[in-house]
C-alpha cells in the first residue's frame, strides 16, 4: 500500500497580501522498511519535494527523514520541533511518503503501535499556530482523510487555510511507475509546480490550476483507477506557488 503524505506548503507565501513568513518543510519517505514490504521510490520522492524548496527565497528550515531515520518517534518530534515554533504569518509543510492504511501511515519502524494515525496529524494541526496549512496525501485510501479530518477543516475556518490535496479516493490505491521512477501523483505534482499547471502563464499557480493539472493526468495515467481529490477550507485561487518571487 503505497502512500506519500505531503504536508505540503508549496510557496513562498499562499496569501501575495499577507507577510511573508518563514517556511518549515519536514519530507519523510521511505523505500525499504524494517519489517513490511519495502516500495521502490518513497525516499527518492521525498528528496525531490525537499529539493523544491532548497533554493527558496524565503527564509526556512528543511529537515529530510529517509528510511530508517523516518521512524514514527522522528517523525512526530520533528514536526512538533517546527509547528510549535511556527507563528501566524509562517508556513508549515509536512511531506510524508511511505505505505498507508485507511486512518493511518507507517513509518520505518511500522507496526502495530508506531502508527501515524489521522488524529496524530490533527493533533499537529490543530495545535500549529501557522495560518497556511497544506496536506497533500499521495496514498492509498487517503481519500479517507476528508471523512476523518472534517472537524479539522471546521476548526481551521476562523483566520486559517487549510487544504488537503488526496491521491486518491477512500477505495483507492496509489500506484508507484517504473517507467517514472516514482509516485505518479508526486510525479506529476512536482511537474505542475514547476510551471505545468500554469495554465495563464502568469507565473503564479493557484489551487485550482494545481488541481487540473494533476487530477485528470493521473486518472489517465491510471486508467481512471487513482482519481485525486481536493477538500478542505480555502479559496481556488489560494496561491500556491509564485515563481515571480524566486
Amino acid at each position: 500500500m503505497r502512500l506519500f503524505l505531503f504536508f505540503l506548503l508549496i510557496t513562498l507565501q499562499f496569501n501575495t497580501s499577507a507577510s511573508e513568513g518563514k517556511l518549515f518543510v519536514v519530507a519523510a519517505g521511505i523505500a525499504d522498511y524494517a519489517e513490511i514490504a519495502d516500495l521502490k521510490y518513497g525516499d527518492t520522492d521525498a528528496e525531490m519535494v525537499a529539493s523544491l524548496f532548497k533554493y527558496s527565497k524565503q527564509p526556512h528550515e528543511i529537515a529530510l527523514l529517509r528510511n530508517n531515520q523516518a521512524t514514527k518517534n522522528s517523525i512526530i518530534i520533528q514536526l512538533k520541533n517546527y509547528f510549535s515554533r511556527a507563528q501566524e504569518e509562517d508556513i508549515v509543510l509536512f511531506y510524508f511518503s511511505g505505505h498507508g492504511g485507511k486512518g493511518f501511515f507507517y513509518p520505518y519502524d511500522a507496526n502495530k503501535s508506531t502508527l501515524i494515525t489521522y488524529d496524530d496529524i490533527r493533533k499537529l494541526l490543530v495545535g500549529c499556530k501557522a495560518r497556511r496549512q497544506v496536506l497533500i496525501a499521495d496514498a492509498c485510501f487517503s481519500g479517507a482523510i476528508r471523512i476523518e479530518e472534517h472537524n479539522t477543516a471546521e476548526k481551521h475556518e476562523a483566520g486559517k487555510e487549510l487544504l488537503f490535496f488526496l491521491s486518491s479516493r477512500t477505495s483507492q490505491m496509489s500506484r508507484e511507475l517504473p517507467a517514472i521512477k516514482g509516485g505518479i501523483f508526486t510525479y506529476f505534482l512536482l511537474q505542475g509546480l514547476k510551471g505545468g499547471a500554469d495554465s495563464n502563464r502568469d507565473r503564479v499557480i493557484t489551487a485550482k490550476e494545481l488541481f487540473d493539472f494533476v487530477s485528470p493526468r493521473v486518472k489517465e495515467g491510471t486508467n481512471g483507477q487513482q482519481v485525486p481529490v481536493m477538500w478542505g477550507n480555502f479559496s481556488n485561487q489560494m496561491v500556491f506557488l509564485d515563481w515571480n518571487k524566486h
